[in-house]
């Protein structure tokens, strides 16, 4: 089952972010993922556009309104097993929270 550490939760509580295991985490109206053959995929915002890579482009890929928090960060823990599975939930919950924040990601 996955799972978020409990003092991971308070940690990120106690610094203003109210991310709850079981929100499932979708990109806000206006917002889109674009990928385009032979280019960087950018997050398509309002303001203009977030170029993305790495573990950041997986998240966004994950955020699809179906998956809770806590699978997203399981699925994560599954597909780098050799990192420390806190820093991986750390990582994924901060950057959540400021796409929360920039109004690019919402939860439901």
């Amino acid at each position: 089952m996955p799972f978020i550490t409990p003092m991971l939760v308070q940690s990120f509580h106690r610094r203003g972010l109210n991310v709850i295991e079981d929100q499932k985490p979708v990109l806000a109206r206006g917002c889109r993922l674009r990928e385009v053959e032979g280019q960087q995929p950018t997050l398509q915002i309002p303001e203009g556009q977030i170029k993305m890579t790495g573990s950041g482009l997986e998240i966004i890929k994950l955020c699809d309104g179906e998956r809770t928090v806590a699978q997203i960060v399981h699925l994560l823990t599954e597909k780098y097993a050799t990192a420390p599975k806190e820093k991986i939930q750390q990582e994924t919950l901060s950057f959540l929270k400021r796409l929360n924040e920039r109004a690019v990601l919402i939860f439901q």
